[in-house]
């Protein structure tokens, strides 16, 4: 069917669906509530142009909004609680829009994007995921923006297997492993991105290849703050890294990261308050754009005869770390 409209309406306890719509392109879904689904609370599938809005799942047994195979997608205040499974589950389904989305104590992931090309986050919390905050896997081109993760069950955020990707006002809280991830992907800008206690590192770039890191701040890590490994190409710039002072704490690590031609670049880097500041292994290749600083660290750096050396100000003596 085309252009069909559904407002207002509620759904309890169904035996296995609260509300699905099925290859049904235009929909409109607005003010919904499901409440106790045996199975997914909202689902959308092989339904293209799609619209919903001021829509609430409580307490699905599996996903509290699910889209299989749906293009074009646009999804505005939507309210996700305590879902079994994700908390938004979207697979297959290209240039969805998602605006005004809050996730509560999700089983799963807050929110999850598998094969998803061109999603656009905006405005986006997940409290309390099981797993992830949010995850984006396998889904090129994403951008979010203005998207927090509070006290996720394993990482904050993370981006993985997807190129091109945007994360713009992103910020972590409290993740029990690692805060923000990027991995397995090439050409990602991440601004005014912050990673705040997470448990082990703040922030970590692996395997991955010309990204762009610029006004990122990881606070209070449990071990690194910024971790690189197995990258290429990666420029960092107004890297503000605050630690916890304890004894096993680094500030930036690189592990084979860089290498001739596609270096490590550090500008205006500062790390505070760790044992040891720049951690950087020999199989790692670092340039210097200067204004980087050590402060209140044990030792400014650990750099065993890697390519090329960074220039570290610590109070007001010059370090090199090579």
């Amino acid at each position: 069917s085309q252009y069909a409209s559904l407002t207002g309406g509620s759904s309890h306890g169904s035996v296995k669906e609260g509300l699905w719509v099925k290859s049904s392109d235009y929909v409109r879904l607005n003010n919904i509530v499901s409440n106790d689904a045996g199975y997914a609370g909202i689902g959308l599938a092989f339904s293209n142009y799609a619209e919903i809005n001021n829509v609430t799942s409580n307490r699905a047994a599996q996903e509290g909004l699910a889209i299989y195979s749906s293009d074009q997608v646009k999804l505005s205040n939507v309210s996700i609680n305590q879902s079994g499974k994700d908390g938004v589950y979207l697979t297959e389904s290209k240039n969805a829009q998602l605006t005004d989305v809050t996730s509560q104590s999700a089983g799963g992931y807050g929110l999850h994007f598998e094969e998803s090309d061109h999603a656009k986050l905006t405005n986006v919390i997940s409290n309390a995921a099981g797993m992830d905050g949010v995850l984006v896997n396998k889904s090129h081109d994403a951008q979010l923006t203005n998207v927090t993760s509070n006290d996720a069950g394993l990482n904050g955020i993370t981006v993985a297997y997807s190129d091109r990707a945007q994360l713009t006002d992103v910020t972590s809280n409290n993740a029990s492993d690692i805060g923000v991830i990027l991995a397995m992907g090439s050409n990602a800008k991440l601004t005014n991105v912050t990673s705040n206690h997470s448990a082990h590192e703040g922030i970590g770039i692996f395997l991955a290849s010309d990204i762009e890191l610029k006004n990122v701040t990881a606070n209070q890590s449990g071990t690194v703050g910024l971790a690189i490994g197995a990258a290429r190409n990666v420029k960092l710039s107004d890297i503000h890294v605050q630690g916890n002072g304890q004894k096993d704490s680094v500030g930036i690590q690189l592990m084979d990261a860089g290498s001739k031609g596609a270096e490590i670049s550090f500008q205006n880097v500062t790390v505070e308050n760790t044992n040891l500041g720049f951690e950087i292994d020999n199989k790692s290749s670092v340039k210097d754009l200067k204004g980087n600083k050590a402060v209140n660290v044990k030792q400014v750096c650990d750099a065993p005869d890697a390519a090329g050396s960074i220039s570290v100000n610590s109070g007001g003596v010059a370090h090199t770390c090579r």
